[in-house]
């Protein structure tokens, strides 16, 4: 079936999508909004570092 139109011619434009505003602009993602954690100090020589243990790090073993 043809559009008996003449040419240059189509919908009239509806109102709705006229006055539909421009969407805001997203929030960032989580990642943009985490801040970097300070990089961990070394400890002190002669402490033993915090956190897990490895073999052969336990008491009564020679540093």
């Amino acid at each position: 079936m043809t559009d008996r139109r003449p040419l240059g011619t189509g919908p009239a434009p509806s109102p709705t999508t006229d006055a539909v505003p421009p969407t805001p602009a997203r929030a960032g993602t989580a990642a943009d909004r985490i801040t970097p954690a300070a990089p961990a100090a070394d400890p002190p020589p002669g402490e033993r570092p915090a956190g897990r243990r490895t073999l052969g790090t336990g008491p009564g073993t020679a540093p």
